[in-house]
C-alpha cells in the first residue's frame, strides 16, 4: 500500500486531508481499495510549522496486514513585506504616491509580489504641514497576512529666509565716509571745508544750556559772582553815561 510524503506552508488558509498523502491500496484479490477501509493514524496542524507523521494501514480479507508511514511537513511561510518612512516638504509642486514607501514584498515560496497585490490605506497631503500614517498589507497564499505601518511627514519650508538689511540708512563715520548698510559697501563723501557762518546762524537752533542747582560754597560763589557782574555792568552804564554829558558840553 503506497503512500507519499509531502510539504505544505503554514498559514490559516492551509488545509490538509489524509487523502492528500494516499496513493492507493489493493485487496487480496488485486482490487483497488477505497480510502475509507485504510486506517489512519496521526494528525496535521497546517498553520503550524514542524513535521507531522502519518501511517496509513490495511487489513486484507486474509488477514494480512499492509501499513506505509509518511511525512507531512509543515514549513514556514516565506513572505514578507517591508516598508520605508520619509520626509517631504509641502508646497504645490510636491507630489506623492504609496509606491513611494513600498520597498517590496515577497509570497509564500519567496518569489516577489508585484506591488499590485498590496493594500495600502490611509492618504497624504503634500500641501499640509503634518505627520501620515500609512499602512501597507499583503496576504499570500496562505492566509498569512503582513502589515508594515510607515509615517510620512510633510514639513513646513524649513529654508530659512533672514532678512540682513536692518532698513536703509546711512551711518557715518569720524572719517568723512559713510557706511550703507544696505548694500555693505562704503561711500566716500566729501567733507565740506568752509562753513556758511550767516547760514549756520538762521538754521541752528540755540539750545539752552540746563543749570544744574548747586548748594553750599558753590552757590554763595555764584552769588558773588553774579553780584560783580551786576557791578560793573553799572560802572560801565555810568562811565557811558558821563562821557555823553561831557561831550555835550564840550568836555573831552
Amino acid at each position: 500500500m503506497p503512500a507519499k510524503d509531502s510539504t505544505l506552508i503554514a498559514g490559516p488558509n492551509t488545509k490538509w486531508i489524509a487523502a492528500d498523502n494516499f496513493t492507493s491500496a489493493t485487496d487480496e484479490n488485486g482490487k483497488p481499495v477505497n480510502l475509507s477501509k485504510v486506517t489512519v493514524d496521526g494528525s496535521v496542524d497546517p498553520s503550524k510549522a514542524g513535521s507531522y507523521p502519518i501511517t496509513y494501514t490495511y487489513t486484507d480479507g486474509e488477514g494480512n496486514t499492509h501499513s506505509q508511514k509518511v511525512t507531512v511537513t509543515v514549513a514556514p511561510s516565506k513572505g514578507s513585506l517591508t516598508a520605508k518612512d520619509s520626509t517631504l516638504i509641502a508646497g504645490p509642486n510636491t507630489k506623492w504616491t504609496p509606491a513611494d514607501n513600498f520597498s517590496g514584498a515577497t509570497d509564500a515560496n519567496g518569489q516577489p509580489v508585484d506591488f499590485s497585490k498590496v493594500t495600502v490605506t490611509g492618504n497624504v497631503d503634500t500641501t499640509k504641514p503634518g505627520t501620515y500614517p500609512i499602512t501597507y498589507s499583503y496576504t499570500d497564499g496562505s492566509g498569512n497576512v503582513y502589515a508594515q505601518k510607515v509615517t510620512v511627514t510633510v514639513s513646513g519650508d524649513d529654508t530659512s529666509t533672514s532678512n540682513t538689511n536692518q532698513g536703509s540708512g546711512t551711518t557715518p563715520s569720524r572719517n568723512g565716509h559713510v557706511a550703507n548698510q544696505d548694500s555693505g559697501t562704503n561711500t566716500a563723501n566729501v567733507v565740506p571745508s568752509q562753513v556758511n557762518v550767516s547760514d549756520y546762524l538762521v538754521n541752528a537752533t540755540p539750545k539752552t544750556p540746563s543749570v544744574l542747582p548747586q548748594t553750599g560754597k558753590h552757590q554763595t560763589r555764584s552769588n558773588n559772582l553774579e553780584a560783580l557782574e551786576i557791578g560793573m555792568i553799572s560802572a560801565t552804564f555810568g562811565l557811558i553815561l558821563l562821557m555823553k554829558r561831557n561831550k555835550k558840553n564840550g568836555i573831552d
